[in-house]
């Protein structure tokens, strides 16, 4: 199972067609709080995390932080406009950058 977080109704859009499209499992998610309840519920059934990074409340990289203390096999895929130089020391919580706006390509391969 995958799971989206991101406040903007288009992105949640955008990722709900390419997982039906992958034929993949996806719960989508406006907020990190309410997510990271349903993740620490599901734990050992979560392959990947796509979090924006600008969130209300909590930020993707607080997030993030806070599902690998709990399930480190999680890969955590963080989409941001920012520079990817911003997130420099954060690997222990992020796999990788997706630098928005992203290839629909590249979400794919992922998957």
């Amino acid at each position: 199972m995958y799971i989206v977080i991101d406040d903007e109704d288009f992105i949640r859009d955008i990722f709900s067609d390419i997982f039906e499209m992958k034929g993949k499992t996806v719960k989508l998610f406006s907020n990190g709080e309410s997510a990271l309840s349903f993740i620490l519920s599901e734990k050992g059934t979560i392959d990947a995390v796509f979090i924006d990074y600008t969130l209300p409340g909590e930020n993707g990289v607080e997030i993030a932080k806070k599902i690998k203390e709990k399930d480190a096999n999680i890969k955590i895929y963080l989409m941001s406009g920012w520079s990817k130089e911003r997130f420099k020391g954060y690997e222990k919580w992020i796999d990788e950058i997706l630098s928005k706006p992203f290839d629909v390509s590249k979400i794919m391969d992922i998957l």
